[in-house]
C-alpha cells in the first residue's frame, strides 16, 4: 500500500517476520529487519529518561513498536506523552492498527497535528521534564513547514548540556542561595506593575552602545530592566536601571558584573541557581525566583537566557509596549556583547540570519536559541506590542524601529 500526497511517497512495507513498518519517501520510520527489537534496545539505552519519572516524553510515534515497549518499561504511574506533527503519517498508521493499543492505554497522552496548542503543550512539556526521548526518523522525515518543532527540540538539547556542564556548581548554588534572605519574585511583580505602559529591556548587544543617549532622555521617565552584564556600561553613563537580573552559575558574574554596585538600591531578581556569590554580596533588594513551578511562586521561563528571563518578568507585570534594545542575537561590527573588543572567534561553528537591515550576519547556535525563545514567547502574547531597537537579527513578531524614531513617542 503506498500513499501520495504533498509531494511524499508513503508506503506499508513488510519486515521480516512480517512485521510491518511504514517508509516516507524511502526513509525507513523503523527497522526493515526487526522494528521490534530495535524499539527494545532504543527503549532500555535509554532508561535514564524515564525511570523513577512520573512522565515521559516522546517526539514521535511512527508506528509505534518505541511506544509499546516503554509502555513495558515504565511504572504503572507513568504517564506517556507522546507528541507528532506529521498528522498524515499518524493517520496512515492509525488506520493500518499500528497504534489501537497504544491509543486505549490511559497512560498515554497524543498530541497530533501542527498548532498553537500542541506547540504550548509540547514547550510546557520539555519546562517540566529531565529529557525526551526522540524517535529521529519521525523527525526527519517531517517537512520543511514543521521546522518550529525541530528549534524546539534543539533549544532544549542545548539548554540541557548547559545545565549538565554546570549541575554541580548550579546545585551547589541552590542550597546557598535559599539561606540568603530575600524575597520572592511574586513581591517584585505585585510591586511593579505597570499595566499597558512601555518598558525598555537593555540586553548587552554591541548595539547599546548607539543608543545610549536615547536612553539617557528616557532615563527616569520609563522603566529600564537591564541583564547583569549591562550594568556597568548603564551606570558608567549615569543610567541606573530599574531592575537588574542574573541567571548564570558562574563566578564571573560577580567578579564582571555586579562588583564594584553591590550596594545599589536597585532590584536584583536572581534565578534560584545563579552565582551565590553574587547573590550574597549584593546588598540591594533581592527576588528569588524559579523555572520551574516550586513553592507555589510564579514560575519564570528563563529560555536559559538571562535576556529572556528579564522578557517574561516585563510581560508578567503587565508592561505594553516592550522595547528591546541591545537585543542583537548576532554579531554586530564584528562583536556579540557591548563594550568588547571584536571578538569574532575562530573556534566557533557560525551560522547566518537576516538582520534588521536586509543584510546576512553570523550567529551561533546559542544566539538562535534564544531568537527562536524570544518569538515563541511573542507569539504566545498576541495582545502585547513588541518593537525591536536592536541592530542585529530581526524578531519574528517585533517591528525593528529606530529607537531614535520612537523615543518621542515614550516620553
Amino acid at each position: 500500500m503506498s500513499n501520495h500526497s504533498k509531494n511524499r511517497i508513503i508506503k506499508i512495507v513488510n519486515g521480516k517476520e512480517d512485521v510491518k513498518t511504514i517508509t516516507v519517501d524511502g526513509v525507513f520510520l523503523h527497522s526493515k529487519y526487526n522494528p521490534i527489537s530495535e524499539a527494545n534496545t532504543y527503549v532500555k539505552s535509554n532508561e535514564n529518561i524515564y525511570i523513577n519519572e512520573e512522565k515521559a516524553v516522546v517526539y514521535g510515534i511512527g508506528c509505534g513498536y518505541h511506544i509499546k515497549a516503554l509502555l513495558e518499561n515504565t511504572d504503572l504511574n507513568c504517564k506517556i506523552l507522546i507528541f507528532d506533527f506529521d498528522k498524515e503519517v499518524f493517520n496512515i498508521s492509525k488506520l493500518n492498527g499500528f497504534l489501537d493499543e497504544i491509543i486505549s492505554n490511559p497512560r498515554v497522552q497524543i498530541f497530533i497535528g501542527y498548532n498553537y496548542e500542541n506547540l504550548h503543550s509540547l514547550t510546557k512539556a520539555l519546562s517540566n521534564c529531565k529529557d525526551i526521548l526522540i524517535w529521529k526518523p519521525s523527525l526527519k522525515v517531517l517537512q520543511e513547514e514543521y521546522n518550529d518543532i525541530k528549534g524546539i527540540i534543539k533549544d532544549f538539547q542545548i539548554s540541557k548540556l548547559a545545565i549538565s556542564k554546570y549541575s554541580s556548581l548550579m546545585e551547589e548554588n541552590y542550597q546557598e542561595n535559599m539561606k540568603v534572605p530575600c524575597r520572592k519574585i511574586d513581591g517584585f511583580i505585585q510591586e511593579n506593575t505597570l499595566e499597558k505602559k512601555p518598558i525598555i529591556l537593555v540586553a548587552a548587544g554591541p548595539s547599546l552602545e548607539l543608543v545610549v543617549e536615547e536612553l539617557k532622555q528616557l532615563y527616569g521617565k520609563i522603566r529600564i530592566f537591564a541583564v547583569g552584564r549591562a550594568l556597568k556600561f548603564l551606570m558608567e553613563n549615569g543610567i541606573k536601571p530599574d531592575m537588574i537580573c542574573i541567571i548564570d552559575p558562574i563566578d564571573k558574574i560577580y567578579f564582571e558584573q555586579l562588583k564594584g554596585f553591590e550596594t545599589l538600591d536597585v532590584p536584583l531578581c536572581f534565578l534560584s541557581t545563579a552565582n551565590n556569590l553574587a547573590v550574597k554580596n549584593y546588598k540591594g533588594p533581592k527576588y528569588i525566583f524559579f523555572n520551574e513551578e516550586k513553592m507555589g511562586t510564579i514560575k519564570i521561563d528563563t529560555g536559559k537566557s538571562v535576556a529572556t528571563a528579564v522578557l517574561d518578568i516585563a510581560i508578567k507585570i503587565g508592561a505594553n509596549p516592550i522595547i528591546f534594545v541591545g537585543q542583537d542575537l548576532a554579531y554586530f561590527n564584528n562583536k556579540t556583547h557591548s563594550g568588547e573588543a571584536e571578538n569574532h572567534q575562530n573556534n566557533i561553528k557560525y551560522k547566518t540570519i537576516l538582520g534588521i537591515n536586509g543584510e546576512m550576519l553570523s550567529t551561533t547556535e546559542g544566539m538562535l536559541s534564544f531568537k527562536r525563545w524570544i518569538e515563541r514567547k511573542i507569539q504566545q502574547n498576541p495582545d502585547t506590542t513588541f518593537i525591536n531597537c536592536s541592530k542585529g537579527a530581526k524578531i519574528i513578531g517585533a517591528p525593528a524601529k529606530d529607537f531614535a524614531d520612537i523615543t518621542h513617542m515614550l516620553i
